[in-house]
C-alpha cells in the first residue's frame, strides 16, 4: 500500500519530467525549467494533467511492490535463521 501511495503522490514530477524530455530544444522550448512546466501545464491544463496515466502506472506498481517486500521478508527470514 505504502509503495502504491508514494507512487501516486510522486506521479507529477514523472509527468513533468516526461514533457520537458519531449520538448523541442532550442529557441521554441515550450519549459524553461520544471517549476515553469508545473505553473503552464496547471494553468493551462488543470491538475488532472499531471495524474493522466496513474491507473497503468498503478497496475504495475501495486504487484511489483508486493513481489518486492515478499522477497524482502522470505529473505529476512531466511537470514535469520542462520
Amino acid at each position: 500500500m505504502a509503495g502504491s501511495t508514494a507512487g501516486f503522490i510522486m506521479y507529477p514530477n514523472d509527468t513533468v519530467r516526461r514533457l520537458l524530455q519531449m520538448q523541442e530544444k532550442g529557441a521554441n522550448m515550450q519549459y524553461r525549467s520544471a517549476a515553469d512546466c508545473y505553473v503552464q501545464v496547471y494553468k493551462t491544463q488543470g491538475i488532472r494533467r499531471f495524474y493522466r496515466g496513474v491507473g497503468p502506472y498503478l497496475l504495475r506498481m501495486v504487484p511489483n511492490a508486493a513481489i518486492q517486500f515478499g522477497c524482502y521478508e522470505s529473505f529476512k527470514q531466511m537470514y535469520h535463521r542462520r
